[in-house]
């Protein structure tokens, strides 16, 4: 089974007006969010562990970091908590939107990386904006202009470090074709239930607050930007059925019990495809009338949306050139996997 290269009755119905969609629903009824998290500097309260989604050290991905932004649009004491991931040669990739204002400019002062590397209980902080440009460091797609949606909503910052040290993961840039197959997210953000949504107070700077979950794809909404929805098996909370018409027998009501939502704190998080490829980075949530409970949360009935690194892979080579070449930005061609058709950059 292939993947379309759109959601064709969702990009027909869901056309992106200001800070929501545009749609044949009543007025409300369809919201977006990014999945930024707006915390004040002071670490937040330890996460609720919600196994099978709690992450060990050791498990391959103790390279994704949470991220931190000090920007000169928001209150003084807060700061834009976000997800990042390494991808070798000091270099961390995130979503644009976590270190941009929403016009689309670099309004980042300082930004911070903090991994937790080893099994001793400390973690590594690694910061630039004292001493170090963060003008020159922190590198937004230039086409991204502060939209929710966008293609372009990703942004790759240099730490001013050859390295993140040992116990770090360093990760590989998926190039290929995408797949319905389980893809597995990691990210600092909020938790809860999907029957409840996430809940406040939770994600935050410490080990306990990473999480992963997993998913599938549904569809791509643009040409860079992939969907996936939150089942609980039922479907009249079965979004992509119900809102875009997609509705193959077998594949639309989730992973049971495996099944999981971003939220806020997760943008920028990486997508694996596969053990140690990143296929795309955590963006944005929408809620439809599918949603259980009418509050864009992150519960059942939701979208998550994505950046596709395979859209982005020029951008991304090109900006970390020369290291790229050392970094494992690899294609990799998933044979074992049901190949979907390949992107195509406009």
């Amino acid at each position: 089974m292939f993947l379309p290269r759109t959601l064709a009755a969702m990009a027909g119905f869901l056309a992106l007006g200001g800070s929501s969609f545009a749609s044949p629903f009543p007025p409300g009824s369809i919201q977006l969010i990014d999945m930024t998290n707006l915390v004040v500097v002071a670490p937040a309260p330890p996460a609720v562990d919600y196994p099978p989604f709690t992450v060990s050290r050791g498990a391959g991905y103790d390279g994704v970091a949470v991220v931190a932004a000090w920007r000169t649009d928001l209150a003084p004491g807060y700061v834009s908590l976000c997800t990042g991931s390494n991808l070798g040669g000091g270099w961390i990739l995130t979503a644009a939107h976590c270190v941009e204002d929403p016009s689309g400019q670099n309004v980042t002062t300082q930004f911070m990386a903090r991994f937790f590397p080893d099994n001793s209980g400390s973690y590594t902080d690694f910061m630039i904006g004292n001493g170090f440009s963060v003008l020159s460091a922190v590198h937004a797609d230039p086409l991204y202009s502060g939209s929710v949606i966008s293609d372009h909503d990703l942004a790759l910052v240099n730490m001013g470090v050859s390295s993140f040290g040992a116990g770090v993961d360093t990760y590989a840039i998926y190039t290929g074709s995408y797949t319905y197959n389980p893809f597995t997210f990691v990210g600092f953000g909020q938790t809860g239930s999907g029957a409840t949504g996430a809940v406040a107070g939770t994600g935050g700077f410490g080990e306990s607050d990473r999480h992963q979950g997993q998913n599938t794809f549904d569809g791509f909404y643009s040409a860079g930007v992939l969907l996936s929805d939150f089942d609980n098996g039922l479907a009249a909370n079965d979004a992509s059925c119900r809102i875009a018409g997609w509705c193959p027998a077998g594949t639309t009501l989730g992973l049971g019990g495996n099944e999981a939502s971003t939220a806020h704190g997760d943008s920028g998080g990486p997508v694996f495809v596969a053990p140690g490829f990143i296929g795309a980075i955590t963006a944005f949530g929408a809620r439809s009338s599918a949603d259980i409970d009418g509050v864009v949360n992150s519960s059942f009935g939701e979208f998550n949306g994505f950046v596709a690194t395979a859209y982005e892979q020029d951008f991304i080579l090109g900006t970390m050139a020369p290291e790229a070449g050392s970094c494992a930005l690899l294609g990799m061609g998933l044979a074992s996997l049901a190949l979907l058709r390949r992107f195509r950059k406009r």
